[in-house]
């Protein structure tokens, strides 16, 4: 039950910022600052991952998932500083 508690608060905060990104999309540019909070909260998850998980540092699912999400804060990073440049 609480696992899935916990699943449920998960998808309602990942529908919520679906839906705020989808906002910024609409003016972009004078939303940008939504790609750099985007970045940082990529960048912590894979800093949490990395901390509770140390001991699965092998796993090819494991090592997808990080990278697949330091590519994203990469990429959010570099448009917000590419958004500025377009002002």
């Amino acid at each position: 039950m609480d696992y899935q508690l916990a699943m449920y608060v998960g998808a309602m905060f990942m529908a919520g910022w679906a839906v705020l990104l989808a906002w910024g999309a609409r003016k972009p540019i004078e939303r940008r600052g939504l790609l750099l909070i985007t970045a940082g909260f990529l960048l912590l998850s894979v800093i949490i991952e990395l901390v509770a998980f140390s001991n699965m540092l092998g796993g090819a699912m494991f090592v997808f998932g990080v990278s697949k999400r330091l590519i994203l804060t990469v990429l959010f990073t570099f448009a917000y500083f590419y958004s500025r440049k377009a002002r």
